[in-house]
């Protein structure tokens, strides 16, 4: 499943990257660049990154990538806040 969740990650990243080429939009890129490292590090399962793409479907290309990066950033300060004040 992470592998799986790692190679899904890869193609979004292309496609985006190719769309903000043409734009020319770097910050977009270097926050999809995060948001993957985010996914990857803190190994975030299908569920969480739906969450952040539901509150984000509306924006373009570039504003969709950083709010769904804005909203898993969110969501993992939530979660581990949460762990620390109920473990």
């Amino acid at each position: 499943m992470y592998l799986k969740d790692l190679t899904t990650a890869g193609k979004d990243l292309t496609t985006a990257r190719k769309d903000l080429t043409t734009a020319g939009n770097n910050i977009g890129t270097i926050n999809i660049a995060k948001w993957i490292n985010l996914r990857v590090s803190h190994k975030l399962n299908l569920q969480q990154v739906g969450y952040a793409r539901h509150w984000c479907w509306r924006r373009s290309l570039v504003q969709h990538y950083d709010c769904i990066y804005r909203r898993t950033e969110n969501l993992i300060a939530y979660t581990a806040n949460f762990h620390l004040h109920t473990s």
